[in-house]
């Protein structure tokens, strides 16, 4: 066998979430070895096209923290076989050496596809320790024929099994789950082996074995130490981004957008001057406090005037203006005055843009990664009462870390805000909890998911 290539709804405090499908704030037996990360490929009988440009998928040059979740578009390297450019011919899966098209499964936005016997992804991964997973790989077999599509996962080179993917369609994707495999610290690749054709594979998941929602993995409650410091990514002029006439349909609340992929904007919308200049400083500092590889599935930015909403966040993952999957997230311009420059140390305040930005990031990190749902699953059974009219909070916009609810908007909203308002707590306070409330439970919850520690060393990088 061909040697596999290694891929390795926040208001300040006024109103809540609004009934349709955009969140407000108040203003996640096999053989033992060892793993790294790689890319992702599928196959499909019909292409189809996505009516907006983007940037590249594929041959993404970072190693993915694990536990996770890996797209299969965000491959490492890729090898194929044939030399005609099959599936998306416009759009974020319309590019990189793997052929790929836009998927309409869950949680995916590129599946890889057409694959031909012999093809292979590699994706690299990154561990702290050593650990053992289980690895799902959702994907999808055709019926053309009965023989049997099977994928091959190795690590490092080193054959781990090979599963049978069930032919049920190529829209009709399945978890395959491969169990039990020790993945060792440091970096590792991980090779995704295309034994037949006929095949779809939309994402990765590799995740604890044997972990329970209640009881994920433990994590130092001090923030992490090292030598990362914050570099400002730099933006280009608003006249040098060129001009989106998909945009142009946007909501006229809707003063600036930006289509963006990784720290690219990729096309704009500007409705006024000065609503553009307050994007691209709004957006510099997104980009440059939260790394890529945890908004690899947000297309679009905003800036918009009016209402009572500090921020939203558009969790339907299709989006209406670019006509194409992912995510929306939204900033009022009056929070300008606040935004600073994109290394201040970030405000741990609710009322506060870097309060607002954290938390509409925060509903896409946790809905992507499941931890809105895990969350959900732990604490909801024993909720204590909540009041419409919290009254014991900080006037300062300060959160609590005693109590049952770290904010007044999250006593009173609870749900996917509570999640929220949580995660945004646990990001930007100098430190953790340790006491035995409920709400210190809650932070330190959050804090136990997959990669949130890192991103937390992220935002509060000096």
């Amino acid at each position: 066998m061909k040697k596999p290539l290694i891929i390795t709804c926040y208001l300040y405090i006024l109103t809540a979430c609004s009934g349709d499908n955009s969140i407000d704030i108040d203003m996640q037996p096999s053989p033992v070895s060892t793993i790294s990360s790689s890319s992702s490929s599928s196959s499909s009988s019909s292409s189809s096209s996505s009516s907006s440009s983007s940037g590249p998928a594929g041959g993404i040059n970072q190693d993915f923290d694990l536990p996770g979740r890996i797209q299969a578009q965000d491959y490492t390297r890729a090898y194929e076989i044939d030399p005609n450019r099959e599936g998306d011919a416009q759009g974020q899966c319309s590019t990189g050496e793997a052929d790929m098209a836009q998927t309409q499964d869950n949680n995916g936005i590129c599946y890889v596809g057409w694959v031909t016997e012999g093809e292979w992804l590699e994706f690299d991964t990154l561990t702290n320790a050593q650990s053992t997973y289980d690895i799902t790989l959702r994907a999808a077999a055709g019926t053309q024929t009965a023989s049997p599509r099977r994928i091959s996962i190795h690590l490092n080179d080193t054959p781990l099994q090979t599963v049978t993917i069930p032919a049920k369609g190529f829209e009709s994707f399945n978890d395959v789950v491969i169990e039990d495999i020790t993945i060792g610290a440091a970096k590792q690749t991980l090779q995704v082996y295309f034994e037949t054709g006929d095949i779809n594979l939309n994402y990765i998941d590799i995740q604890y074995a044997n972990a329970t929602p209640s009881t994920p993995p433990e994590e130092n409650p001090s923030l992490p130490t090292g030598t990362q410091s914050c570099t400002p990514v730099s933006m280009p002029d608003l006249d040098d981004i060129p001009n989106s006439t998909a945009l142009a349909s946007a909501n006229n609340d809707i003063r600036a957008a930006f289509e963006v992929s990784g720290n690219t904007i990729v096309s704009k919308l500007v409705r006024d001057q000065r609503y553009g200049d307050i994007a691209l400083q709004y957006w510099q500092k997104f980009a440059t406090r939260i790394p890529v590889k945890y908004r690899t599935q947000l297309i679009q930015f905003n800036v918009y005037t009016g209402g009572s909403r500090a921020g939203w966040f558009d969790g339907t993952g299709k989006n209406s203006d670019l006509g194409r999957p992912g995510y929306t997230i939204a900033i009022n311009a009056n929070l300008a005055d606040s935004a600073g420059e994109p290394c201040d140390p970030l405000i741990a305040k609710r009322g506060y843009f870097d309060w607002t930005l954290v938390h509409e990031f925060g509903h896409l990190i946790n809905l992507t990664t499941g931890t809105t749902e895990l969350f959900s699953q732990v604490f909801d059974k024993n909720e204590p009462r909540r009041s419409r009219n919290p009254q014991d909070y900080a006037r300062d916009g300060s959160p609590k870390t005693e109590g049952n609810f770290v904010t007044s908007y999250a006593e009173r909203e609870g749900g996917d805000e509570e999640v929220a308002e949580t995660f945004t707590t646990y990001a930007l306070i100098n430190t953790l909890p340790t006491n035995n409330s409920l709400v210190a439970q809650k932070i330190r919850f959050i804090g136990k998911q997959p990669s949130y520690g890192a991103l937390r060393k992220a935002l509060q990088a000096p």
